[in-house]
C-alpha cells in the first residue's frame, strides 16, 4: 500500500486492487464482472486488518463527496468482501447481492447446493457437509468449486466451496448466516 493510500483510509479501487477483484470473482462465475459493470456503482476500498471492499451505488457517492474527513467512514454501501494479500474474497453480504440481483433474476448462472434439513441447520453452525448433506446430491462436484448454500426452501444462507481428498468430498463452509449469531452481533 503506498503512503498515500495509507492517508486515503477510504477511497475507489485502483486498477490493481479491481484486477484482484475481478480475478476472485470470476473463480465463482466469469459472468459476475460483467453483470457488475451494468450496475450503477463503484468498489470503494478502506483499510483496516484488511482491504475492505464495499460495493458503493451512484446515488450514495454524492454524498460521500460531502464528507470531508473520509477516515471517519467505517462503512458504507454493501459489503462486499476483502483483499487478504491479492486474494479477494467474497462476504457474505456481497454473496447474497450477487444471489438476489443477478441469480434470481436469470442474469447471471451460479454453482448452487440444496441442503437437507439438518444439512442446513449443520451449516449454520458453520460446520462441513458431506455429501448426504445436499438434496438431491449433485452429481459432480469440483475440487475448489465455491457454491451458494440454499435451505430446502431455496433460501440463500451462505457459501461454501469443495473439498476433496481421497475419496472424500465434501463442502466447506466459507461463511454463513449463522456467522453473525455465533458471533453474538
Amino acid at each position: 500500500m503506498s503512503s498515500k493510500q495509507q492517508h486515503e483510509v477510504f477511497h475507489l479501487a485502483t486498477k490493481k486492487q479491481l484486477q484482484h477483484i475481478k480475478d476472485g470473482l470470476h473463480r465463482i462465475s466469469s459472468q459476475i464482472w460483467t453483470c457488475l459493470g451494468e450496475e450503477s456503482g463503484n468498489l470503494y476500498i478502506r483499510y483496516d486488518q484488511y482491504v475492505e471492499i464495499f460495493l458503493v451505488p451512484k446515488q450514495l457517492e454524492r454524498h460521500l463527496r460531502l464528507i470531508r474527513d473520509l477516515k471517519s467512514i467505517q462503512h458504507t454501501g454493501i459489503y462486499f468482501g476483502f483483499l487478504k494479500g491479492t486474494e479477494f474474497q467474497l462476504s457474505l453480504e456481497g454473496a447474497e447481492y450477487i444471489f438476489n440481483t443477478f441469480f434470481k433474476t436469470n442474469k447471471l448462472r451460479l454453482k448452487t447446493v440444496t441442503t437437507t434439513i439438518d444439512g442446513a441447520k449443520s451449516f449454520l453452525y458453520g460446520n462441513t457437509l458431506q455429501t448426504t448433506d445436499l438434496s438431491p446430491s449433485p452429481e459432480s462436484l469440483n475440487r475448489k468449486d465455491v457454491f451458494f448454500v440454499l435451505n430446502p426452501k431455496s433460501q440463500f444462507i451462505g457459501i461454501g466451496y469443495v473439498y476433496k481428498r481421497d475419496n472424500r468430498t465434501e463442502l466447506r463452509n466459507l461463511v454463513d448466516y449463522g456467522y453473525y449469531i455465533r458471533r453474538g452481533y
